[in-house]
């Protein structure tokens, strides 16, 4: 039998890998949305998507002691955009998606910000006609998780909280 050397005394230098740039999940997900937006009566889901993830860096770390700054938050992007539009959308999608993530650790006035932009982008999808799994994608996460969350919120009576409304807040509630 002949004799092999050990592949570590061979002089040959290993292969070199060129590494290519990684996209994030978003700039993925904004690529892979704005191929698909025609499927989906108009609407830009790349736009969807970037209003998402712009209402994640602006808002999002307002979700600290409580959901009321995250729901101020919220509520001063969407003030100039009445129409339904894609921007408007992708605002109150990440605001449900958000407030919905934060509930699961109990975070105070969560679930009620949860339930109250569930009913503001189903009323703004339903105005867009965009599908629940185009609209999920705008966001990374399980989709066949938030889905089914959604139709079992969706499927509860409205909170109907008053937690939300001018005055309400706990007196000196300020940060």
């Amino acid at each position: 039998m002949p004799h092999r050397p050990h592949p570590a005394a061979t002089t040959q230098p290993a292969p070199q890998r060129r590494r290519t740039p990684r996209l994030s999940r978003w700039a993925l997900g904004a690529i892979v949305l704005a191929c698909a937006a025609g499927a989906h009566a108009g609407t830009d889901m790349a736009e969807v998507a970037l209003a998402a993830r712009d209402t994640q860096t602006r808002c999002q770390m307002k979700l600290h002691h409580d959901a009321d700054e995250f729901v101020d938050c919220l509520d001063d992007l969407l003030k100039p955009l009445a129409k339904p539009t894609a921007h408007r959308l992708g605002i109150e999608y990440f605001g449900w998606v958000g407030a919905l993530n934060s509930a699961r650790m109990s975070l105070p006035g969560a679930m009620e910000a949860a339930d109250r932009y569930l009913r503001r982008f189903r009323k703004t999808q339903k105005a867009l006609r965009v599908a629940d799994e185009a609209l999920c994608r705008t966001v990374p996460g399980d989709c066949t998780q938030r889905i089914a969350r959604m139709r079992l919120m969706e499927a509860e009576p409205p909170m109907n909280s008053q937690r939300f409304g001018p005055g309400n807040r706990e007196p000196g509630h300020k940060h």
